[in-house]
């Protein structure tokens, strides 16, 4: 993943966050790379082979030249290491939704992974499969209607889904990852089926990527903030808030709402009812 912070970016602590990740590595950008705390981390014997550095100049900036220096340094750098010669599941499902989505569903898809991971870490999920679920969560998404309304009848998915886009490419995601990239992992292909409506008794992973694809940074609706608040303390607060919200927003429009949506806010609201969770500790 190549992700931009700084401190005026609220980024401050990035380097820690980053250096989390096995295997992760970070370029150093700055005028003349200086990087106060980033220097004496780097010099540390457990991660003094994962920094590089990239000085700039003024003219780099005002020219725009550091467009073309950052990513070409980040290819030198794979390339004199020989990374990724060998390709990962996720290197097969980048490849794929590169090719087959919008570039703002791409960007999307992008940011949902960032998120999933982070929320993973923060509640005990597996980040690895929050990433992996993520990058193939879309990868239907834009397919005209008539092609997926073909693949609701190859896959013998149910008929309600025909004519319905918004319900149906999670569904397809699902069967084209098993089928055409092997993936058998139920966890995942869960979390990507139901990252569109919830279900009752989600699993962590589960609510990890729905809560992922709603609260992205690029997402913008009235409530958002709120969720965005209760998902760095309380996933299933965040969940419930989340289908409430998209509830209420279905029923204003008069479209349709899945029973796998309904059926989840009611599983929600019943684990937090606090008469059901005295009854449980008596």
């Amino acid at each position: 993943t190549l992700a931009y912070n700084s401190p005026g970016a609220e980024g401050f602590g990035v380097k820690r966050a980053g250096l989390a990740i096995p295997g992760s590595v970070m370029l150093v950008v700055a005028p003349g790379c200086c990087g106060r705390t980033t220097s004496l981390i780097s010099e540390m014997p457990a991660y003094h082979d994962r920094f590089f550095y990239l000085t700039m100049d003024e003219t780099d900036i005002v020219t725009g030249r550091h467009l073309r220096k950052i990513p070409q340094a980040v290819e030198d750098y794979i390339r004199s290491r020989g990374l990724y010669s060998g390709r990962t599941i996720n290197d097969r499902g980048f490849a794929y939704i590169k090719e087959h989505l919008k570039e703002s569903r791409l960007v999307h898809t992008c940011r949902v992974a960032d998120e999933a991971a982070a929320l993973a870490r923060r509640f005990g999920a597996d980040p690895a499969k929050a990433v992996t679920a993520s990058i193939f969560h879309d990868m239907a998404k834009n397919l005209t209607r008539e092609e997926m309304n073909r693949q609701v009848r190859t896959f013998g998915l149910d008929p309600k889904y025909i004519d319905n886009p918004n319900l149906a490419h999670s569904k397809i995601a699902r069967c084209l990852m098993e089928r055409d990239f092997g993936i058998g992992d139920q966890d995942i292909l869960n979390a990507v089926s139901y990252h569109t409506t919830g279900r009752a008794g989600m699993s962590l992973l589960e609510k990890v990527v729905f809560l992922a694809d709603g609260i992205e940074p690029g997402r913008s609706y009235p409530s958002v903030d709120v969720i965005r608040d209760l998902a760095r303390t309380d996933l299933d607060k965040a969940c419930l808030c989340m289908l409430e919200r998209t509830v209420g927003y279905l029923k204003k429009k008069g479209a349709f709402i899945d029973t796998d949506t309904t059926d989840a806010l009611a599983y929600l609201k019943d684990k937090r009812d606090p008469e059901r969770e005295e009854k449980e500790h008596a």
